[in-house]
């Protein structure tokens, strides 16, 4: 096989780290996932959008496919910077050259919650998500940005215990 999809090494319960191996029930393995859920969800609706903009033939007003695809790239440097701080936690010495995440792309985001704010009307009530595939999506991808947040302060909140073990 040319890509290994998967190692054969987890029916035992951990993740292999390098060096060290992962409890798959650990919150550093559950962060990943989560993020790994996100990427997807954001991918979907990537794809939704295109075919959304090819039907349709008019421009959408956020540029959303690049920067869902930008969203993707994100995701992608944090999944990283989470698994040096869980190998660095289960007592490997590595570190991590090039791409973080940064200021600059808090930036980028906030941005562009603005411009979709100047785009949409005033909520007045609550939205059921399904007017369209693609918002159903997105309602999606809300949901695992939520849960992805979550994992993230269970993981910081739990970072001076021994939670991988």
């Amino acid at each position: 096989m040319k890509t290994k999809f998967f190692t054969g090494k987890g029916d035992d319960g951990t993740s292999d780290m390098g060096e060290v191996c992962m409890n798959k029930d650990s919150g550093y393995a559950e962060l990943l996932g989560a993020l790994d859920e996100l990427n997807s969800w954001t991918g979907l609706c990537r794809a939704r959008a295109i075919r959304e903009h090819q039907l349709k033939k008019e421009e959408l007003p956020v540029a959303i496919v690049p920067t869902l695809r930008q969203i993707q790239e994100l995701l992608f440097i944090a999944q990283a910077e989470v698994a040096v701080c869980a190998a660095s936690a289960l007592g490997t010495a590595e570190s991590v050259s090039g791409k973080h995440i940064t200021s600059r792309h808090t930036t980028f985001l906030e941005e562009v919650i603005h411009k979709i704010d100047k785009e949409v009307p005033p909520l007045t009530h609550f939205v059921i998500p399904g007017a369209s595939e693609l918002s159903a999506m997105i309602e999606l991808q809300l949901v695992a940005w939520n849960v992805l947040r979550s994992r993230c302060i269970v993981q910081n909140n739990c970072r001076s215990r021994s939670y991988l073990s």
